[in-house]
């Protein structure tokens, strides 16, 4: 009859940590620039694009005749 009132025994404590891995500045900026990298070149054509479908409208139109084009 102790199991009805709780007579059990502890839980075991969780192991402690394990430290992180001593990590080089080289590693560091090594791993930095490919993530740097995988990133430009995750975007593709469209992150060179400054416009959209319909090009600069801040720039005069091409159907507008100009001085030179008369």
């Amino acid at each position: 009859m102790g199991g009805i009132f709780g007579g059990g025994s502890k839980p075991k404590a969780p192991p402690p940590p394990t430290p992180p891995p001593d990590r080089s500045q080289e590693d560091v900026q090594r791993a930095a620039d490919l993530e740097r990298k995988r990133r430009m070149l995750a975007g593709g054509r469209g992150s060179t694009v400054k416009t959209g479908g319909l090009g600069d409208a801040s720039e005069p139109s091409l159907a507008v005749s100009s001085l030179l084009g008369k």
